[in-house]
């Protein structure tokens, strides 16, 4: 596509192409993008480079084949797919991390310490107590807390049983009693924020599998509609110079039919009234055009009746009053 054949295409448009891929593919690599909305990667790039400072999207630090990764917030959680491209050592701690959910600095191999703050895409360092701790980046801040309590409960479980190894057998005294009942407890309430934490996980997995699959599924049908409208207007020779607004539900674009720029509000819903008609005739005259309507509904008798009505209107004026 050539550069003047770009300025002319809306750049909102494209921006919502991109944005509209990424939230269905995941992670993309520019030359895929590129190739989605038709355009050579060099233009592309630009447009990716102004939405990452609009943060609209993300870019990675991570390099695949020498080109960075874009993708939305919503689809962060695929960056994993791409873990293969790190190095041996970055993939180990990766892995780690991964398995662990929170690795403190301070206790790894330097080597993984090293890795860790190589994964910028994957590891967030946080401070406890100052110390620095790793954690994984899809751990929620509520599993934060609750992996750092296990944590301090897995730090408290050896020191009692020490204090229990550590007892007279032969002397079953109150003091142990009351640690072993302590032990007990701390390892309840150990097991219950392992559940906790699995069953929170589950409920966001599934959260997220539905509301994917409902961006999925309205953009699948915004799509559809859009291209029925395109169909439609290719028949008559009508071209479409600029989509305003666009959902499954309607389409308001600015046409060009024989010579002249008119403003098309197209419906997808069973029944059009006066009410639609009144909006696109306010939409239209705030922008100086003519307007059309394109709808999948069987148009009333009464709605037609009314459209002659005021076709035939050649005045209207008020009396005066010749009492004053």
């Amino acid at each position: 596509m050539q550069e003047k054949e770009v300025r002319k295409l809306d750049a909102k448009e494209i921006k919502d192409r991109i944005l509209g891929f990424l939230n269905i593919h995941g992670p993309s690599l520019p030359v895929q993008i590129a190739r989605h909305i038709n355009m050579n990667t060099l233009f592309a790039s630009a447009f990716l480079s102004e939405m990452a400072s609009e943060k609209t999207i993300i870019i990675s630090n991570m390099k695949v084949g020498g080109s960075p990764l874009y993708y939305t917030k919503t689809k962060e959680n695929m960056l994993e797919n791409f873990s293969n491209n790190l190095n041996p050592k970055e993939k180990e701690a990766f892995e780690l991390l991964k398995n662990n959910k929170i690795l403190s600095d301070e206790e790894q191999h330097p080597a993984i310490r090293v890795a860790l703050r190589s994964l910028k895409d994957f590891a967030f360092p946080f401070k406890r107590n100052d110390k620095i701790f790793w954690r994984y980046f899809l751990t929620s801040e509520n599993e934060l807390e609750k992996e750092e309590k296990i944590m301090q409960e897995l730090t408290i479980k050896p020191s009692i049983e020490l204090a229990i190894n550590s007892t007279d057998n032969n002397t079953e005294s109150e003091q142990l009693t009351k640690i072993k009942q302590e032990l007990e407890e701390k390892k309840k309430e150990f097991e219950k924020l392992k559940q906790e934490i699995e069953e929170e996980r589950k409920r966001k997995k599934e959260r997220k599998k539905t509301t994917l699959k409902e961006k999925y599924q309205k953009v699948q049908k915004t799509e559809e509609f859009l291209n029925e409208v395109k169909e439609t207007l290719n028949k008559k020779q009508i071209s479409i110079k600029k989509i305003e607004f666009s959902t499954k539900d309607q389409v308001i674009a600015i046409i060009s039919s024989n010579n002249k720029e008119l403003l098309l509000f197209a419906y997808n819903k069973k029944k059009i009234d006066g009410n639609d008609i009144l909006k696109a005739y306010k939409k239209a005259s705030s922008l100086n055009l003519n307007y059309s309507i394109l709808t999948k509904a069987q148009i009333s008798k009464k709605l037609k009746e009314n459209l002659d009505i005021y076709k035939r209107l050649e005045s209207i004026e008020t009396i005066e009053n010749s009492k004053q």
